[in-house]
């Protein structure tokens, strides 16, 4: 006797065939996912957590890098700062020093002024008390030559006294 056959299938498959490969299927997929899934799954958590990790301290790094790019640039700022005080300081200070050296000097230069006055009426002084002196001679020599006779000196000083006086103060 001839076997029975089931029917088959328009592609040469049947039902049995069709039910164990669907058996086959799905053995194959419980034991890639046990076997490779969830290892892959876990790794790629793995992974995530790690970038994740890399990501907050890349963060964390370039939030201190800012902060220390803003105390640099304070402390830039105050040295800055400070560079132009302390040449404000050191111009007001050259200022006051040369303000006191200027008005040192116009008093020195007043008081050698005020000597060289006082030096120049002395000696105008000295010169017409000689030029007196001398204009007295020069009178008696003229007097003597015009009238042709010689004077006494005694009895003309009171008379040239009296014009030199008046010479004197005008």
């Amino acid at each position: 006797m001839m076997p029975i056959l089931i029917s088959a299938a328009p592609l040469g498959l049947n039902l049995i065939e069709i039910l164990i490969h669907l058996f086959n299927i799905l053995i194959l997929v419980v034991v890639v996912r046990f076997l490779l899934y969830k290892p892959i799954k876990k790794f790629m958590a793995k992974r995530a957590q790690e970038y994740a990790t890399q990501a907050d301290v890349a963060e964390q790094t370039t939030g201190e890098a800012k902060e220390l790019k803003e105390k640099y640039e304070n402390l830039l700022d105050n040295a800055k700062k400070e560079a132009v005080k302390i040449t404000e300081d050191a111009l007001a200070v050259a200022n006051a020093n040369a303000d006191s050296i200027i008005c040192e000097a116009k008093k020195k230069a007043s008081v050698i002024i005020e000597k060289a006055e006082e030096e120049i009426k002395i000696k105008e002084a000295e010169e017409k008390e000689s030029m007196a002196g001398a204009i007295s001679e020069l009178a008696v020599a003229m007097a003597t030559k015009i009238i042709d006779r010689e004077f006494r000196q005694k009895d003309n000083d009171a008379v040239i006294n009296l014009l030199v006086g008046e010479w004197k103060k005008g």
